[in-house]
């Protein structure tokens, strides 16, 4: 008999690799061992070569359903005298190189458990199993082992330790194992005596319009009564959030689907482990459910999320049987500050701490948590962070830092691409903590050193600025990518396109970015051929009026874009008509000039008396978006007389959207201007000559927009859109990898063919 070694790498840690393992080997009568190691899983076999090759293609076909398998190697090994087949102690030795696992939703088993009386997990708030529960977030170091995580303080009771080492047990090996005789205990912070129901308690500060802040698996929610017209705008008061949504905590599908409509996908997508919030249109009878004047003011879709933990679970549930005694149904509201990232440990969530200044006040009234410390805190539950292939060698030992608005970050080593969490705006200090904290965290479980250091070329970005000093101390290379490029190369790579020998276009629409010229990109075009990048057309510069106030006032867009009606908009909207003039002036004197796109549906929404003022970034794109939805016709009528072949005047799109409305209503307008939009995409595409059309910014979260171009383009173009990444900011680390990784790639083949001259 021969020795086998098998090495799997990918993500398969946290997520029931050795168990699996050691159940088939078992079976097979197999001599040897499994372990983790920082690269991977390793076993070793003691079989024929034909009997390893099949075991081989059995785990390819039989892994955990969680798991992610990159690369699967089988070598002849060295025998060692085996009795049994054995899980053994983990190696932590060597570089990283393997998929770090994101925490997981509660799976269906387990909640199946905490719902079950005769369960010994009933109502136990912090019930886990090999398929689920806290991984990243409680992870100190590599490899995944208890004593490793936020749970080595914690000793198994007799009952959970025969589960852990039974192996017909799902939670053989977990590592996250508890339960009620040796639990993670709940707190009460408040100052007060825990109460002897907490949930009960949760439930009843709840109903009485008060703002809990619930610990779910690494981080803070904060959670008010979605019915209470009261609670809520109690809470928008105090993030002061005047009409930004909240997103709706049901407590389970059959809920969603009795007060929204939910498709097949969105289905899928609620119960995945990932367990996102999915944007669902609500049935006309949700209002008497949920006070959506105030969850979600003036838009027609509602962000939905099933709980995710066994304690939103418990919380959910329990308000839904106190709700159905009070002849109401029942659902949870949800809310964060976009701009700031969770907290954990034994720190609050930042956007709950108490404040004092003026009328704000304190963000809850009391917080509900756990005593099991998260060594990091996700936002972006079970899809951060991730590892997306490149579609190119790595650019191994580069760390590359993401914009400001969005920010993430991106670390390319042993040859995996790994990519942050959301991590806020950056301009925000509790977030540039967030964002230090989780670099250092990600750079301690893969012992990562940068050798390269990637920055946006905005002068004045904090990250860029951290990372230089990041680039001087490690003696790091530092390189710029500018925005909109990244944003490119983040479609490019995904879809791996970059050693397509096709010309690809690439429409890049979003609010703003520093332009390789010094002025704010965001309606740009850009050509990649034979290699190379050129910007190959972009929307007409217009002026930059008042900096980042054009952003958040739509009527300063549409002065600086449509100055011949600014009389117009003067009179629809108050509050123009003392700065009018200022503003006029400032348009005819400002040297700083935009292309954004962003800033162009900010225009157009305000000439067609949608929007006044964004409160919250992009909402004046989706009440654009669904007044667009609302055309009683969707016939193909774009604003022809707007487009100049294949370019945008900007003055005969103004007439035209202002005679529309007259004419036609402001829906059939609305829908006209993002018909003009993909004529524009068109006219561009052909000029060019190309067949590949790659789709990247905040702009394409417009699913109007992403249907249109499909529906217009798709027969006669390959489009490309994000799967794997979001098209907003959260893809520029990625791009910025891509882009630097493309040009050393084109670099060493430059090498290569002078070698063979």
């Amino acid at each position: 008999m021969n020795a086998w070694h098998i090495h799997i790498k990918g993500r398969v840690q946290g997520v029931g690799f050795r168990p699996i393992i050691k159940i088939r080997a078992d079976r097979h009568g197999f001599k040897g061992t499994v372990s983790n190691g920082v690269d991977g899983v390793h076993v070793e076999l003691t079989c024929s070569a034909i009997e390893a090759h099949r075991f081989l293609n059995e785990i390819l076909r039989h892994h955990p359903p969680a798991g992610r398998i990159l690369k699967i190697h089988l070598e002849p090994c060295e025998p060692t005298l085996k009795t049994d087949f054995k899980i053994i102690e983990s190696k932590d030795e060597g570089r990283a190189e393997l998929w770090i696992t994101p925490d997981i939703a509660m799976c269906s088993t387990c909640s199946e458990e905490l719902r079950n009386q005769h369960d010994r997990r009933y109502n136990y708030a912090f019930t886990t199993c090999t398929q689920c529960g806290p991984r990243y977030s409680i992870m100190s170091t590599l490899p995944y082992d208890r004593p490793h995580t936020g749970m080595d303080q914690f000793e198994m009771c007799s009952s959970c330790a025969f589960e852990y080492e039974n192996a017909d047990d799902r939670r053989f090996y977990s590592q996250s194992n508890s339960c009620p005789e040796c639990p993670v205990h709940l707190i009460w912070l408040k100052g007060e005596a825990k109460p002897s129901d907490p949930i009960k308690e949760t439930v009843d500060r709840l109903r009485r319009g008060q703002t809990v802040a619930v610990k779910g698996i690494g981080g803070y929610l904060l959670l008010a009564d979605a019915g209470s017209s009261e609670a809520v705008q109690l809470l928008r008061k105090r993030k002061n959030r005047p009409t930004k949504p909240f997103a709706i905590l049901f407590p389970n599908l059959s809920a969603v689907e009795k007060w929204c409509l939910v498709t097949i996908a969105e289905s899928e997508a609620l119960t995945s482990p990932e367990s996102p919030i999915v944007l669902l249109r609500p049935k006309p009878r949700i209002g008497e459910l949920v006070a959506m004047g105030d969850v979600a003011p003036n838009l027609n879709r509602v962000g939905v999320m099933l709980p995710y933990a066994p304690l939103l679970q418990l919380i959910a549930s329990s308000f839904g049987s106190y709700e159905r005694q009070c002849q109401r149904s029942s659902d949870l509201l949800h809310g964060l500050r976009c701009s700031e990232a969770i907290e954990c440990g034994g720190r609050c969530h930042p956007g709950a701490r108490s404040r004092n200044n003026g009328s704000t006040g304190r963000l809850r009234d009391l917080f509900f948590t756990a005593f099991r410390p998260a060594h990091h805190a996700p936002t972006s539950r079970g899809y951060a962070p991730s590892s997306v292939p490149l579609g190119l060698s790595s650019l191994d030992g580069s760390l590359a830092m993401g914009a400001e608005m969005k920010s993430t970050f991106g670390i390319a080593h042993s040859g995996n691409t790994y990519l942050s969490q959301y991590l806020g705006n950056t301009s925000v200090w509790e977030s540039i903590e967030a964002y230090q904290d989780s670099l250092k965290h990600l750079s301690q479980l893969l012992r990562f050193e940068p050798k390269a250091v990637i920055i946006d070329k905005h002068p004045n970005y904090a990250v860029s600025q951290m990372d230089t000093d990041i680039a001087k101390k490690n003696g790091s290379k530092l390189y710029q990518v500018q925005h909109h490029e990244a944003h490119f190369y983040a479609a490019l790579s995904e879809h791996r396109l970059l050693t397509s020998d096709q010309p690809i276009l690439g429409f890049v629409w979003d609010g703003t970015g520093y332009g390789n010229d010094g002025q704010i990109w965001g309606g740009e075009c850009f050509l990649r051929n034979d290699g190379e990048v050129s910007r190959y057309t972009h929307l007409p510069y217009t002026p930059l009026i008042s900096g980042d106030r054009m952003a958040l006032n739509p009527m300063i867009s549409a002065v600086s874009f449509f100055p011949s009606h600014a009389d117009r908009v003067n009179a629809i909207h108050s509050g123009l008509s003392a700065s009018l003039a200022n503003f006029l002036l400032l348009r005819s004197k400002t040297a700083l000039m935009t292309s954004s796109m962003g800033r162009l549906f900010d225009a157009v929404s305000a000439l067609l008396e949608i929007t006044m003022k964004n409160e919250f970034e992009g909402e004046s794109a989706m009440r654009l978006q669904q007044e667009a939805e609302r055309a009683p016709s969707h016939k193909w009528d774009p604003f022809d007389e707007a487009l100049n072949g294949d370019s945008m005047n900007y003055q005969a799109l103004a007439d035209a959207l202002v005679q529309a409305r007259h004419m036609e209503g402001t829906a059939t307008a609305a829908l006209r201007f993002h018909q003009t939009l993909v004529e524009y995409s068109d006219r561009v595409a052909c000029s060019a000559g190309v067949r590949k059309l790659a789709f990247s910014g905040g702009v394409f979260q417009n699913p109007l927009l992403v249907d249109l171009i499909i529906d217009r383009l798709g027969a006669r173009f390959q489009c490309y859109f994000h799967e794997l990444l979001p098209p907003g900011d959260e893809n520029i680390a990625f791009g910025q990898l891509a882009a630097v990784g493309d040009a050393q790639s084109r670099v060493e083949k430059l090498k290569v063919k002078e070698s063979c001259v």
